[in-house]
């Protein structure tokens, strides 16, 4: 009647026609193209600086070394000395301590509390601790394109960038 190889053919076909049949049921799901994500990047990259060229430029066409900590990362450290701040620059090592003073290295390089340090662009004298709290960013210009300020330590110098009054008061 059935050789072996027909009935094993029948029977595989049997058992194979319910995997068949739920094969044909198939979802159908709608996928969209396109998706717009809005939102603040928080990240702690300035885009501008200031001390570099005397001019404000962006980091890309600054040609010397600047490193900025804004006023974010100051706020969110609760950063209460110019030290505490500037841990956030590899370059920079504290010097020291006294009770109204702290000295620095940048490079190497002792920071001169008469020539390293610049406010707003201009030479500041900064033997004593430097209130934070008005600041807006601290921008540190590393290596020799600190001789754009005249005197200046081979390291390079800080520049103190004050906030600005808003145009509009609350």
């Amino acid at each position: 009647m059935f050789s072996k190889s027909q009935l094993a053919l029948f029977i595989g076909a049997v058992l194979a026609a319910p995997a068949v049949m739920a094969q044909t049921h198939v979802e159908t799901t709608e996928v969209d193209e396109h998706m717009v994500v809005t939102g603040r990047d928080y990240g702690y990259k300035a885009d501008t600086n200031t001390s570099a060229m005397r001019i404000e430029a962006t980091q890309l066409e600054t040609p010397g070394q600047v490193s900025i900590i804004d006023e974010q990362v100051i706020d969110e450290q609760r950063a209460t000395t110019l030290g505490e701040v500037l841990r956030n620059d590899s370059s920079i090592s504290e010097g020291g301590k006294g009770r109204n003073r702290e000295t620095f290295f940048l490079r190497g390089f002792e920071l001169d509390s008469g020539d390293s340090f610049l406010r707003d662009g201009k030479q500041h004298w900064s033997h004593y601790r430097q209130p934070i709290e008005l600041l807006e960013r601290v921008e540190v210009l590393k290596g020799p394109a600190g001789l754009l300020y005249g005197k200046s330590a081979p390291g390079g110098l800080i520049n103190m960038v004050s906030k600005k009054r808003p145009m509009k008061l609350k």
